[in-house]
């Protein structure tokens, strides 16, 4: 063993690259007031050991022995998972004698205790390894800190075969967390990211062992907070679940056809611009204003899919038809799917546009490097418990949503649409909030709203049913258009026919609402 050793929470910001990608960023001139160190390149050969039951990685723990300069270097990590291409686990390296693992050497007491009683006296075995080309070099700013540049190119090796690794990682390796955060966008923000959301040891664990999981839209977690929190704890605890959601759906759009991708993607969206005004005025600032109007911008973007989709499942698909008009549905949804496509491709590359890499960079950090800390928000008033908040919070998207049920009778068709949105942002205060009240007001409240809030999703279906008119008389033949039109005109007869009683019943439902007492008063 080694005397020296060391035990560190890392930070870093990991992404994924094509080898074009890779060429590209080592051509990237630095900023000019870094001190550039010099490039260091080496081959590192990782073996990851585990149980053969994979308890480790059960346990959110990786095991590598690594070949560096000649020494054995033994790396455990805990909390591994990557959330939206930042790694934040705790690292502790020491000296082992060979390519084999000494867990004696572990010297952090918790890490060596929950090591040892997790794996038990299974023997440890190696799983995978890792052959790496990697480039580093350290990026200094005098007076703000240092942060290491990795490039990867290499392989993940095991008996199924190779899997290519092609990816960079931006360490902080002293300073504050908005310097990665500055670095980030300075070196990043002209290429096209894909934030890892595996680390190596997790894709090594899967390509070994033969799982391959589905890419499948994230609906994400209900964030609970409680009494306990402060403003600044509860709001890093929302707005991270949001931000989790965006990340997470943004990978399924780029690499899934499944119409609960863009869903959800546009839901995070709005949960996030939802949270960043909940807690305004008493945290605000420049950086959070630019990413509301990014999130709201691209909302409408990856909106434009979620139309489509809904064009087809929720209106056409949705309405009844006659046998003998089967023909005309099927050439009506054929025309609707390739429309889809189109729409699914454009936003795709629209997601793929560097003008988005800074985005995502922001969101990535948006808990850790918080530069709406440094843009006005009083430390005092961050330490205030969030029951001190949550009811003004509250009150503001009542009094949104009131606004215009209050008139409800008498709303023109713009005023529905901005009700739908008052009543969306209600609703996500409530679920974010709530959790700080006891007893069944609160749930009862929240029933009330979501069953109001459903029929005016399916009022705004509607609205989007209306351009399926001017839709369908775009690049088609001649000879399908009167097919297309009748099919059209079927669907939305049988949808208008329900348009009325689902309004009636909105009002109906808004009244009951406003007779339910708001729980946090």
């Amino acid at each position: 063993a080694e005397k020296h050793a060391r035990t560190a929470q890392e930070l870093e910001l990991k992404f994924e690259l094509t080898e074009r990608d890779l060429q590209q960023l080592r051509a990237h001139p630095f900023p000019p007031e870094l001190t550039i160190g010099p490039a260091a390149t080496r081959v590192l050969r990782s073996i990851y050991f585990d149980t053969d039951d994979d308890r480790l990685r059960a346990a959110g723990i990786s095991l590598r022995v690594r070949r560096v300069s000649g020494k054995w270097i033994q790396t455990v990590k805990r909390g591994t998972r990557l959330k939206g291409g930042i790694s934040n686990p705790l690292e502790s390296e020491a000296v082992v004698a060979g390519p084999q693992p000494d867990l004696s050497v572990i010297h952090d007491p918790a890490m060596h205790q929950q090591i040892n009683s997790t794996v038990g006296q299974a023997p440890l075995v190696p799983i995978f390894e890792t052959s790496v080309r990697r480039t580093t070099q350290r990026l200094e700013s005098p007076g703000r800190g240092t942060i290491e540049l990795a490039l990867d190119n290499g392989e993940i090796l095991c008996p199924r075969g190779p899997q290519r690794i092609v990816e960079a990682e931006l360490e902080l390796i002293s300073g504050a967390p908005g310097f990665l955060l500055d670095m980030g966008e300075r070196l990043l923000a002209d290429i096209p990211l894909v934030l890892s959301q595996t680390s190596k040891a997790e894709r090594g664990y899967r390509h070994a062992r033969g799982i391959d999981p589905p890419l499948t839209p994230q609906k994400g977690e209900k964030p609970a907070v409680s009494a306990k929190y402060t403003i600044e704890s509860a709001f890093e605890k929302i707005s991270g679940a949001a931000v989790d959601k965006v990340l997470s759906n943004w990978r399924v759009v780029l690499e899934s056809d499944d119409p609960e991708g863009p869903h959800q993607l546009r839901v995070g969206l709005r949960r996030l611009r939802s949270a960043l005004r909940a807690f305004r005025p008493t945290i605000d600032g420049p950086s959070l204003r630019r990413i509301a109007a990014d999130a709201r911008d691209l909302a409408r973007r990856v909106g434009e899919l979620r139309d489509a989709d809904v064009m087809i499942n929720d209106i056409c698909q949705a309405a009844p038809v006659a046998e003998t008009d089967d023909a005309d549905r099927a050439m009506l949804l054929c025309h609707l799917d390739v429309h889809r496509n189109r729409i699914r491709e454009e936003v795709r590359a629209e997601l793929q546009q560097s003008r988005w890499s800074t985005l995502q960079i922001e969101l990535a950090l948006l808990t850790k490097a918080a530069r709406w800390r440094e843009e006005g928000t009083g430390a005092k008033k961050l330490k205030k418990r969030v029951t001190k908040h949550g009811p003004i919070a509250l009150n503001k998207a009542w009094r949104g949503a009131r606004k215009y049920g209050r008139r409800i009778d008498a709303l023109a068709i713009e005023e529905r649409h901005a009700m739908r949105k008052a009543l969306k942002t209600l609703r996500y205060s409530v679920e974010f909030f709530m959790p700080l009240y006891s007893g069944k007001a609160s749930e009862k409240f929240l029933k009330r709203l979501k069953a109001l809030q459903d029929i005016f999703g399916y009022l705004n279906d509607l609205a989007v049913a209306e351009r399926l008119k001017a839709l369908c008389a775009e690049e088609g033949r001649a000879e399908q258009g009167p097919s297309r039109r009748h099919a059209v005109d079927q669907v939305l007869t049988w949808h208008a026919s329900r348009a009325d009683e689902a309004w009636r019943d909105a009002q109906k439902r808004w009244k009951n609402l406003e007779r339910t007492s708001p729980f946090w008063q």
